[in-house]
């Protein structure tokens, strides 16, 4: 068998050099590493810079106008709690809610209870509903209430869409400055273009402070499992108070002890 002839007179390989592609890449690589050592909150939708984080800001106030969130509930027992939570997000303005729900969803949960929503701090007058046939009609009649500026937020009970047309709804809320607020009931949620997705969970009830054997206030847990604005995963248990129409964190985190004094102030944001 032949021997392979080996030439020890070419010329040497010149070393590589790193091209345009590796600075870019190392370049990336900072700015990650910048924006994880800002923090839990990267920036506000408006590109300004963050400020203390609360829970009010994340659950008790409104969203900003014109973008989509979305409330997810796993399991049946869950939709109530999770439309109790989406209810907190709307504020009476006195401009009407356009809620559109889909046949899915009436079947299987009924349609919203008028004193239910009162009892939420809502006119249930104030609502406008639309049960359209089919869930191409739901989406149409969705993105039409987006456009108008008579509404104060549109809502989508159980409307099944596409990642394309959860991404049209998305740019024509935030084109007409209108707040789109989604709630789903489904095991698995598909992917969507939503600002916010929280998953809601029912809990057992608080006991009662004066009758051990009498139902308590209503507590459920919400869990932000996705936000484009920069806020990582977290879990709240919260307890609804019927005197203010808001949730709290719920005991016994919210009634621990106060902490020891310093000497210093301290503000809990």
């Amino acid at each position: 068998m032949k021997s392979v002839a080996r030439n020890d007179n070419l010329p040497p390989v010149p070393a590589s050099r790193p091209g345009p592609g590796a600075a870019r890449l190392a370049g990336l690589k900072a700015e990650v590493a910048a924006i994880e050592a800002r923090g839990h909150r990267l920036s506000e939708p408006d590109g300004k810079t963050p400020g203390p984080v609360s829970l009010s800001r994340l659950v008790e106030a409104r969203p900003d106008q014109g973008w989509m969130h979305e409330a997810w509930a796993e399991k049946p027992v869950d939709h109530v709690p999770a439309m109790a939570f989406l209810l907190n997000w709307l504020r009476d303005d006195g401009r009407p809610f356009l809620w559109v729900v889909s046949p899915t969803a009436v079947r299987e949960h009924g349609l919203p209870y008028g004193p239910g929503l009162a009892a939420q701090g809502l006119d249930p007058g104030r609502f406008i509903l639309v049960r359209p046939r089919k869930d191409q009609d739901a989406l149409w009649a969705l993105e039409e209430g987006l456009r108008s500026p008579a509404l104060s937020a549109v809502v989508g009970e159980g409307l099944a869409m596409e990642l394309a047309e959860s991404r049209r709804l998305a740019l024509v809320a935030k084109d007409h400055g209108t707040a789109c607020f989604l709630l789903q009931r489904t095991a698995r949620p598909a992917a969507s273009a939503t600002y916010s997705r929280w998953q809601v969970r029912a809990m057992p009830g608080a006991p009662d402070p004066h009758d051990a054997r009498a139902p308590g206030p209503a507590r459920l847990q919400a869990r932000l499992v996705k936000h484009r604005g920069g806020y990582r995963p977290q879990t709240h248990d919260l307890e609804w108070q019927d005197a203010t129409h808001h949730f709290r964190v719920a005991a016994p985190l919210a009634d621990r002890p106060p902490a020891a004094e310093t000497g210093a102030s301290r503000h809990v944001g």
